[in-house]
């Protein structure tokens, strides 16, 4: 920061000393005055004058001599700085002031006539010898010969020297050697200007907490504001909030008596009606003038703001739910924004097949957003019998303002139907094939007037069980919900090109009219023939699967005559078409899966051969490890036993037994014995 003192000199008149637009004061005192009509010239030191200059300025000192017509004068001055300030090097500069500028030495022939200095001060006219700074004029010449006095104006800079305290009063003494070319001419007087040492203007802004934090129609926050030096004078600071705050102090002032008394503002949230998000922010700035502190850089404080505010829809629905009858009563709600939109939204009304509405877009302001608007509901007339109630579905999306993208829940409608009672079946038809097991589901269009109502379900007994009946059936109902029916389309070993056969079901009792007698709905079945699974393969050939189950040794004599049917696979049943072929039942002894069936084969010898006994045995492998199982075809009914067991190198992973006839081997994970 820079400030400007000013010392004027008049030459054969009088000396002033004073300060040109400080910060903190004015020096505006006479130093001294210096007669020179008198022979000696005689001047006389009345009190000195005092500023107070901030440690982090630099001052500027303007001396101005006031020089007599056609009078040729020596001039020196030198101050005494002292140990607080320090002289800024080529920083001295001068200017002259009359109505036609004298000759100068050479030294100085580039001075201009003009009232703020600009011509560099010679820097081998400047000397500062300890803390004593000398400026020698040499020999200045007033001779434009108007017979007015003139001025010579030295301006130059000083900074506090580095350590210097603030509190400090500082004397800079100036001495004046004056030399009109006379011997009993030549005067040297001093003058001393006083400059105290203050801290630097600046503020301290303390907020509660660390931080100020408010809440839109709740808490409000505060913080203190004090000045960190002495002012002047009265210092003014404008408190200015954004459109987010209020304050309740927009001004502060300070005095020099109450300067380091902090002051409370009061910080409230301004309680809009847009929905911000939380927190959103808020600034307060401000501004100093008066007293040394006008222009101040202070740093604003930001406020942390929690909205009241957010973005959504209200949906009223008349009477807390929305009902219409085909073909007769509608009914209506509301839809309102519930916070200000930032720009103009629309919302999508969108209804589905049941029903309609009168609005299919709802437009709202940032003006008009909290006035409700109305919507219509009326039910799809349509001549499908779909009970009563069904319902209908209204959904809406908003876009614009703030509110895109924003979840609305949707309305549901209750309809009440105007179609008479029926059926209805889901799916009405079926492409299956042999074996296969599905469902579906029957249930009445409306809840009847009168309840129960008997349905008779009937079927071709030979192709399909329905709902685990073999003989028809009937299912009683007394509202709309639906009954789920099973079915399994039995499989046979004919030969059958592709059928179509029915389910049928009858009302046969009811005592509603809309549910009469007679009435019928059917199930319609394609059945495509399920081929029947390949014969059984020879046991020998067994030994060529790679991922098979089986490995035997067979006597090239029985070799053709000996059949191998592999009743489960690793774990399974042995499937076909997707199709289990085997079962429990298949393995001849209840309880068998109890032990964990790993591998099970039918070992049988088919025409003609017709074998019943194995010449010299058979030697027969299952794929892993356990006990195996034997069930001989010669015991009715079987009887399982514990077989004896080995390995054989031919087929590693493989446990073996020796046959002798037909019957089923079976490999399982539990031993009976340990059971």
């Amino acid at each position: 920061m820079r400030r400007s003192l000013c010392i004027f000199t008049l030459l054969s008149a009088m000396l002033l000393v004073s300060v040109i637009a400080p910060v903190f004061g004015q020096i505006s005192t006479t130093a001294f005055t210096v007669d020179a009509t008198t022979n000696p010239v005689t001047a006389t030191q009345p009190d000195g004058s005092s500023a107070d200059i901030a440690t982090d300025e630099t001052v500027t000192l303007r001396i101005q001599f006031v020089l007599p017509e056609s009078t040729t004068i020596s001039i020196r001055t030198d101050t005494v700085l002292g140990a607080s300030f320090t002289y800024v090097n080529n920083s001295a500069r001068v200017s002259y002031l009359a109505g036609t500028l004298p000759s100068f030495n050479g030294d100085f022939a580039g001075i201009q006539n003009e009232t703020e200095p600009s011509f560099t001060f010679p820097a081998s006219r400047v000397t500062v010898i300890g803390s004593t700074l000398s400026f020698d004029f040499g020999s200045a010449i007033n001779n434009d010969g108007d017979g007015d006095a003139e001025n010579l104006i030295i301006e130059y800079d000083l900074i506090p020297a580095v350590g210097a305290v603030s509190g400090t009063a500082v004397n800079l003494t100036y001495d004046l050697v004056l030399d009109e070319g006379l011997p009993t001419e030549e005067v040297t007087t001093s003058s001393q200007v006083t400059l105290n040492l203050v801290d630097p203007p600046g503020v301290t802004v303390t907020q509660s907490g660390g931080g100020t934090a408010v809440t839109e129609g709740g808490a409000t926050d505060t913080f203190t504001f004090v000045l960190t030096s002495q002012p002047s004078a009265d210092v003014t600071v404008t408190v200015t909030p954004d459109a987010q705050v209020t304050v309740d102090k927009p001004t502060l002032t300070f005095t020099s008596t109450d300067w380091n008394t902090a002051q409370t503002v009061t910080v409230t949230a301004f309680n809009d009606n847009a929905a911000e998000g939380s927190p959103h922010s808020g600034a307060i700035t401000f501004a100093a003038a008066g007293g040394g502190y006008t222009g101040l850089s202070i740093t604003p404080v930001s406020v942390s703001i929690t909205d009241n505010d957010n973005t959504g829809v209200t949906i009223t629905e008349s009477s807390g739910g929305t009902a219409v009858t085909e073909g007769g009563a509608t009914d209506t709600f509301t839809v309102v924004l519930t916070s200000q939109p930032s720009a103009d939204v629309t919302i999508t009304v969108t209804p589905d097949a049941q029903v309609s509405v009168d609005q299919p877009t709802l437009t709202f302001t940032s003006t008009d957003w909290n006035t409700a608007q109305t919507v219509t509901v009326t039910a799809v007339d349509d001549n499908v019998a779909e009970g009563s109630p069904h319902s209908g579905a209204v959904t809406f999306a908003a876009a614009g303002g703030g509110y895109t993208g924003v979840s609305i829940a949707p309305v549901s409608v209750s309809i009440t139907d105007n179609d008479n009672g029926g059926l209805s079946l889901a799916p009405l038809a079926f492409q299956l094939t042999e074996g296969v097991t599905n469902s579906y589901t029957i249930r009445l269009l409306s809840t009847p007037t009168v309840a129960p109502i008997t349905l008779l379900v009937e079927f071709p007994t030979d192709q399909v069980n329905v709902n685990g009946n073999t003989a028809p059936f009937t299912l009683t109902f007394s509202d709309t919900t639906p009954q789920t029916i099973p079915f399994t389309v039995l499989a046979n070993s004919d030969n059958n090109s592709p059928r179509t056969i029915t389910i049928q079901h009858t009302i046969t009792s009811s005592g509603a009219a809309e549910y009469p007698p007679g009435t019928q709905a059917v199930v319609t079945l394609t059945i495509d023939d399920v081929p029947p699974p390949p014969p059984s393969p020879t046991c020998d050939s067994e030994n060529f699967s790679a991922d098979g189950v089986v490995r035997t040794g067979v006597p090239d004599g029985l070799a053709n005559a000996i059949n191998c049917r592999v009743l489960y696979h690793n774990g399974g049943a042995t499937t076909w078409l997707g199709s289990p072929l085997y079962s429990a039942a298949h393995l001849g002894v209840p309880g068998l899966l109890d032990l964990g069936v790993l591998q099970a084969v039918d070992i049988f010898s088919p025409p003609p051969s017709n074998l019943t006994y194995f010449q010299n045995g058979i030697v027969m492998c299952l794929r892993g490890e356990g006990t195996l199982i034997w069930l001989a075809a010669s015991h009715a009914p079987r009887t399982a036993e514990i077989i004896g067991s080995y390995t054989v190198p031919e087929f590693p992973g493989f446990t073996c037994a020796s046959l002798f006839e037909p019957g089923t081997l079976i490999l399982v994970s539990v031993d009976p014995l340990t059971r």
